[in-house]
């Protein structure tokens, strides 16, 4: 197994047991993975977010992740994300209604081509 063979669901798994965290975007440069966890605001929330952070990189130890905390404010998630990052869907179900109240779909990441992409 190579480590693009599943940390998504990892990150996914972790980062959704922080409740503030609406949603996720990855983006891979020159072999780190960046690794943004967009928020409504900021919060006492970062202790359980750093642990959820040093968990996955201690279940992904070859992997090399730059770990981000972006707020959104109110706006849609995407536009607090970097432009070339890939979502990794919304964390939780409040967050999945505030996507389709605002008609953005989530996007599904392919690291086939070393890089993640949108499909």
């Amino acid at each position: 197994m190579t480590p693009r063979d599943g940390y998504e669901d990892t990150l996914q798994t972790r980062l959704a047991k922080v409740s503030e965290v609406d949603a996720v975007y990855v983006e891979e440069e020159n072999g780190v993975i960046h690794v943004y966890s967009i928020v409504r605001d900021i919060g006492d929330f970062y202790d359980r977010l750093l642990a959820q952070e040093k968990a996955i990189a201690q279940a992904w130890p070859q992997t090399r992740f730059d770990f981000h905390v972006r707020v959104h404010q109110g706006r849609q998630p995407n536009q607090a994300a970097p432009f070339c990052s890939c979502n990794l869907l919304p964390m939780n179900p409040d967050t999945r209604l505030y996507y389709d109240r605002y008609l953005t779909l989530p996007t599904k990441v392919d690291f086939s081509l070393g890089r993640p992409t949108r499909k």
